[in-house]
C-alpha cells in the first residue's frame, strides 16, 4: 500500500467515524430543539459550552503527542500508554472537582439554571469517558489503524442516539438524556482498551517521572492549543449565557451547530495526514512541502463552497431542521459560514506546525486569538447580543489563520495561496449566481446542482491538475511506489 493509498484509507476510516458522531449530535439537537424549544435548547447548548471547556481543559495534548511519537517510534507505544492514562485521570479528577466548585457557586451569577447545572455535571462525566478512550484512539492513529477507532465510534454513537431518542421523544426528559450519555460513554472505553491491548500494546504499570515531566513539557503547549481554540469555539456561549436569556442562546447555538457540524470534516483528513507529516519532518522537507501544498488545495476546495452555500441558503437550512421558533438563527449562521472556510484553510497549517514541533509558538498565538475573542465578545454582545457574537467568532478566526500562515512560511514554505483561491473562488461564483437563479427550487435539488455546477466549473478553470487526477486514480489501483 503506497503512501497516498495509506492516507486514503484512514482518512475514509476517520470520516466514517466523524460521520457517526455528527449524525448522532444533529439528531439529538434537532429532537431537543423541535420537540422541546429554544428554552431547552438554549440550556442544554449551554451546558454543553462547559462540558467542552472541561474535556479539552482537563486533557492538555497528550493524544497530539501520543500520535505523533508513537508514529515514530512504535516500540514507545506502551510507555506512553501507562503513563498518559496516568497523567489524565490525575487531570480529571483535578478539573471536576474546580468543575463542581465554579458551577455551585458562581452558577446564579453565570446565568445556570438548577437544570443547565445538573446537565453540566453529568456531561462532564460523560467527557471524562471519552478522555481515556481518547488514549486509546491515539495508539490506533500512531498505528495507522484508524479502522479500530471507526468501529469503537460507531458503537457509541449508535448507543447514545438510540438512548438519545428514547429520553427525548418517549419521556421527554433531558435529565434522562445526560445520564444516558453515560452507558456509550463507559462502553466505547471498555471496547477500545479491549482492541488496543490485544492488537497493538499493553500499558506499562509505572509512573515514570522524568518522563511525566518529559512528555508534560510537549503537551502543556498543544493543551493550550486546544483549550485557547475551545475559547474560539465557546466563550461566546458562555457569554451569551450570562447576558441573555436562554431562548437567544438556543437561536445562536442552531446556527453553531452547522459549524460544529461541518468543521470537524477537515479533522478526518488532517489527522489521518498527522503521522504522514511527523515523518516527513525528519526524513524529507521537500516531501512535507508537496503534502503541505495537495492539503491546502484541498481543504480550501471543499471548504469554499460550503461557506457560499450556507450563506446564501441559511434560511432554508434553518427552518428545514430547527423550524420557525429558530428563524432569528440565519443572520448568525451566514456570519459563522466564513469562520468555517477559515478552519478548513488553518488545518492544514496547523498539523505541519504540530509535526515540525512549533507548537510552543501556536500556543502564543492562539492565546492571543482566544483574549481578542473574548474583548470583542465582551464589546459586541451588549449592543449586537448573538449577531456580535458571530463577528467576534469570525474576527479572531481570521487573526489566528493569519499567524499560522506566517509561521509556516516562515519556517517551511511561502504557498502561493492566490493560485489556490482563484479556481476555487471562479467556480463559487458560478455556483453562487445558480443558487441565487434557482433558490425557490427543492432544497436537495438546489444542493445537488450546486456540487455539480462547482466541480464543473473547478475543473474548468484548471483548479484540478493532471497530478491530482493520477493522485485520485491511484487510490483504486495497487501500489507501484511508495512515493506521494
Amino acid at each position: 500500500m503506497n503512501t497516498i493509498q495509506r492516507v486514503f484509507k484512514n482518512t475514509a476510516a476517520l470520516f466514517i467515524a466523524q460521520g457517526f458522531t455528527l449524525a448522532s449530535q444533529m439528531v439529538i439537537a434537532i429532537l431537543i430543539a423541535n420537540r422541546m424549544g429554544d428554552d431547552e435548547f438554549g440550556g442544554y447548548s449551554a451546558a454543553l459550552a462547559y462540558m467542552l471547556f472541561f474535556l479539552y481543559g482537563t486533557s492538555l495534548g497528550y493524544t497530539t503527542v501520543v500520535i505523533r511519537e508513537v508514529s515514530r517510534n512504535k516500540s514507545l507505544a506502551g510507555k506512553y500508554y501507562g503513563n498518559v492514562i496516568a497523567a489524565r485521570l490525575l487531570l480529571m479528577g483535578i478539573g471536576y472537582i474546580i468543575l463542581v466548585l465554579i458551577v455551585h457557586l458562581l452558577g446564579d451569577s453565570l446565568g445556570l439554571v438548577p437544570d443547565t447545572k445538573f446537565f453540566i455535571y453529568f456531561l462532564a462525566l460523560y467527557a471524562a469517558s471519552i478522555l481515556i478512550g481518547d488514549i486509546h484512539r491515539a495508539i490506533f492513529r500512531a498505528f495507522e489503524k484508524m479502522e479500530y477507532e471507526t468501529l469503537t465510534v460507531i458503537i457509541r454513537e449508535a448507543l447514545r442516539t438510540g438512548l438519545g431518542t428514547i429520553a427525548i421523544v418517549v419521556y421527554e426528559d433531558l435529565r434522562l438524556l445526560v445520564v444516558a450519555f453515560l452507558i456509550p460513554g463507559f462502553l466505547d472505553l471498555l471496547i477500545s482498551m479491549y482492541l488496543c491491548r490485544k492488537n497493538f500494546t499493553k500499558p506499562r504499570l509505572e509512573i515514570d517521572w522524568k518522563f511525566q515531566w518529559q512528555t508534560l513539557k510537549i503537551a502543556v503547549p498543544l493543551g493550550m492549543l486546544t483549550v485557547f481554540g475551545v475559547i474560539n469555539a465557546r466563550a461566546d456561549t458562555v457569554m451569551l449565557t450570562a447576558w441573555e436569556d436562554r431562548e437567544v442562546v438556543g437561536w445562536y447555538n442552531a446556527a453553531v451547530m452547522f459549524s460544529f457540524g461541518l468543521k470537524p470534516l477537515q479533522l478526518m483528513f488532517m489527522n489521518a495526514l498527522l503521522p504522514l507529516a511527523s515523518v516527513y519532518y525528519i526524513s524529507s522537507r521537500d516531501m512535507l512541502k508537496i503534502l503541505y501544498e495537495k492539503a491546502m488545495k484541498i481543504m480550501i476546495i471543499i471548504g469554499l463552497p460550503m461557506a457560499v452555500g450556507l450563506t446564501m441558503l441559511a434560511d432554508r437550512f434553518i427552518l428545514l431542521l430547527f423550524g420557525t421558533e429558530f428563524e432569528k438563527a440565519d443572520i448568525a449562521l451566514q456570519i459563522l459560514a466564513w469562520d468555517i472556510f477559515l478552519v478548513y484553510m488553518g488545518g492544514p497549517m496547523a498539523q505541519i506546525l504540530v509535526a515540525m514541533n512549533r507548537q510552543n509558538q501556536m500556543a502564543k498565538m492562539v492565546a492571543a486569538g482566544a483574549a481578542l475573542n473574548v474583548a470583542v465578545n465582551f464589546v459586541l454582545i451588549p449592543h449586537y447580543s448573538y449577531t456580535g457574537a458571530a463577528v467576534a467568532t469570525l474576527i479572531s478566526g481570521v487573526a489566528i489563520g493569519a499567524v499560522y500562515f506566517y509561521l509556516v512560511s516562515k519556517h517551511l514554505t511561502l504557498l502561493p495561496i492566490h493560485k489556490l483561491l482563484i479556481p476555487p473562488l471562479i467556480a463559487g461564483t458560478a455556483m453562487a449566481g445558480f443558487i441565487h437563479l434557482c433558490r425557490d427550487l427543492n432544497l436537495i435539488i438546489i444542493i445537488v446542482c450546486s456540487v455539480v455546477i462547482y466541480f464543473a466549473m473547478l475543473y474548468v478553470a484548471r483548479g484540478v491538475s493532471k497530478d491530482d487526477i493520477e493522485m485520485i486514480k491511484q487510490l483504486r489501483q495497487r501500489p507501484v511506489s511508495p512515493q506521494l
